[in-house]
């Protein structure tokens, strides 16, 4: 999936027997390359970008339970920022700080994209 694309494909969830640290090492690798190109909130070390990884992973699992489709990305990098801002504020987060979450959420989403593209290859 582009960074730019407004749309997920339908078939995006992962492969049976593909292991939940394989994602998660795939999210960690994308914060720490927000991280290099100077995202404040990608996490200062690799510690808590593991666990901001881990928080996004059970986070993009839950979309359907909350109701967020899968297909519709604008919707899905929305919901994934507020969700990682979320255990770091009192309130929702406004201005130029969700937009670090929200470059983030895609960092993220993209590298789960890719995994799921890759795994669902072999």
């Amino acid at each position: 999936m582009r960074s730019g694309s407004n749309r997920t494909r339908k078939s995006e969830t992962l492969p049976k027997g593909t292991k939940d640290r394989e994602v998660l090492a795939a999210l960690v690798i994308a914060l720490t390359r927000a991280f290099e190109v100077g995202s404040p909130v990608a996490g200062q070390s690799v510690e808590s970008r593991r666990e901001l990884a881990a928080l996004a992973f059970r986070r993009m699992r839950s979309f359907p339970r909350r109701g967020v489709p899968i297909t519709d990305r604008v919707r899905c990098v929305q919901d994934l920022a507020k969700g990682l801002a979320r255990p770091e504020m009192e309130v929702h987060p406004i201005g130029p700080l969700i937009k670090d979450y929200e470059f983030i959420a895609i960092c993220l989403l993209d590298a789960y994209a890719e995994h799921v593209r890759r795994a669902s290859e072999s």
